[in-house]
């Protein structure tokens, strides 16, 4: 006798709820909140085009929320530091480490570190009269200015620095090889400095 075989049941798709990203935002070396930061979910990305998802900013404690469904099979995250007064690098989170979460219907903690700006003005005070280099460079791990013919008169700069954490300002001066465009390096000096996000220090570099 022969049974008749019977099809094996499918179950059903359950649809995938929303999935949730959230965190606190946060000053860098502190428990700080970061406001206003600029926080997007995208999918795409090179060579296709971007679509942003869903898009927010840190609210006065520095917590922010974000959500994705529908289509979306995941999502990257990104941070638009141009648009929130803090600036990039050597944070948790950066253009080369892009965050990406799965629509699993979960919910992710995602916290940030933010990085304020600082500025330092820095008097440059020539007290030997060199003349045997071409230029002079002062800069931070952040911003940099190059000086041409800079002893022939005392020179004050401003540049940003990052804010709450250990800096350092390079003083360098430069000549050119002989009868070449070519850069040899004089000497540099290396100043630590720590500012305050958002604050401003005066510096005083006597050569």
């Amino acid at each position: 006798m022969i049974s008749a075989c019977k099809e094996k049941e499918v179950a059903p798709i359950r649809p995938v709820g929303p999935t949730i990203i959230k965190g606190r935002c946060t000053i860098v070396n502190t428990d700080l909140p970061a406001p206003n930061v600029d926080i997007f979910i995208y999918t795409g990305g090179f060579p296709t085009p971007q679509v942003l998802i869903d898009e927010t900013v840190s609210d006065s404690n520095g917590n922010y929320t974000l959500t994705y469904s529908g289509d979306h099979l995941y999502a990257k995250m990104g941070v638009n530091y141009p648009r929130t007064g803090f600036i990039s690098g050597q944070q948790k989170f950066g253009e080369a480490n892009t965050l990406v979460f799965e629509k699993d219907g979960k919910t992710h903690i995602q916290n940030f570190e933010m990085i304020p700006p600082a500025w330092v003005n820095v008097h440059l005070k020539d007290t030997e009269a060199k003349k045997d280099y071409d230029y002079m460079a002062i800069g931070s791990n952040f911003d940099f200015i190059k000086l041409a013919n800079s002893w022939n008169s005392d020179t004050l700069v401003t540049f940003k620095i990052y804010g709450n954490m250990s800096d350092t300002i390079a003083l360098g001066y430069y000549k050119h090889a002989q009868g070449s465009s070519s850069d040899i390096e004089l000497q540099i000096i290396k100043y630590p400095i720590t500012v305050p996000g958002f604050q401003f220090k005066d510096l005083l570099i006597e050569y």
